[in-house]
C-alpha cells in the first residue's frame, strides 16, 4: 500500500531486501514503487510496472539492498530467491543480457546524477527535471508533489517551491492547480548551466 516500506538501504544478512529480488506488476494501472538512497536522501529512480528492483543484491556474496524503496500507489510485488534468479540467469543468456543492460544503465543513471549532486546548483537541478519530465505540451508527464521532487534532485520541499515561484515570476513556467506547464523552454535550459 502507499508509502509502504519494500525495502531499506543496507539491508541484507537474509532480510527480503537483502536476498530476492523484486520484480512489481501492474495493480492499479499506475503502480510505482519510489526508491531513494538514505545516503544522498535522493530519488536515485522511479521503478514502474514491470520493471525490476534490486538486482546487484542478486549477485553479491554478502546481499545487501542498494536503495531504500517505498510504494506511492498500491503495488503488488513479486520476489524471487537469490539462488533461483542465479540459477535462471546462468540458463537463459537472453535474461542474462538483460540484466546487464538494466545494470548498465542504472550504472549510467547513478554517475549522472552524482555529477548533477556535485556539480549543478539546485536551480540546474530543477530546471533539468522540469524538461526531463515535461510532455510534449510543456507539462509535467505525471503529477509530483513539491517533496517528490525535492527528493528526486536532492534537496528541500522549501527550497523546492521557492525556486519553482522564482521561475513562475520569470515567465518560464506556469503554476496552475499544481499543475506546472513550462512556458519558455529556451529559458529553463539556460538555468541548468548557472
Amino acid at each position: 500500500e502507499v508509502g509502504a516500506l519494500v525495502g531499506e538501504w543496507g539491508q541484507g544478512g537474509g532480510g527480503v531486501c537483502g536476498f530476492f529480488f523484486f520484480l512489481m506488476i501492474r495493480r492499479p494501472p499506475r503502480s510505482t514503487l519510489f526508491p531513494y538512497t538514505t545516503l544522498f536522501r535522493s530519488t536515485i529512480a522511479t521503478i514502474r510496472t514491470g520493471e525490476p528492483f534490486n538486482i546487484p543484491s542478486a549477485f553479491t556474496p554478502q546481499p545487501s539492498s542498494p536503495a531504500s524503496a517505498a510504494a506511492i500507489n498500491d503495488a503488488t510485488v513479486l520476489t524471487i530467491s537469490q539462488s533461483d534468479f542465479r540459477r535462471v540467469v546462468s540458463e537463459t543468456p537472453e535474461l542474462a543480457l538483460t540484466v546487464l543492460c538494466d545494470l548498465s544503465q542504472k550504472l549510467q543513471k547513478m554517475v549522472a546524477l552524482t555529477y548533477d549532486l556535485g556539480l549543478r546548483s539546485v536551480r540546474g537541478r530543477l530546471a533539468n527535471f522540469l524538461l526531463e519530465n515535461a510532455a510534449a505540451d510543456g507539462t509535467l508527464a505525471q503529477r509530483w508533489t513539491q517533496q517528490q521532487i525535492a527528493a528526486h534532485i536532492g534537496t528541500a520541499r522549501e527550497v523546492v517551491s521557492r525556486t519553482l515561484r522564482q521561475f513562475a515570476n520569470a515567465d518560464i513556467i506556469s503554476i496552475k492547480r499544481q499543475r506546472i506547464t513550462i512556458l519558455d523552454a529556451t529559458a529553463l535550459k539556460n538555468q541548468i548551466t548557472h
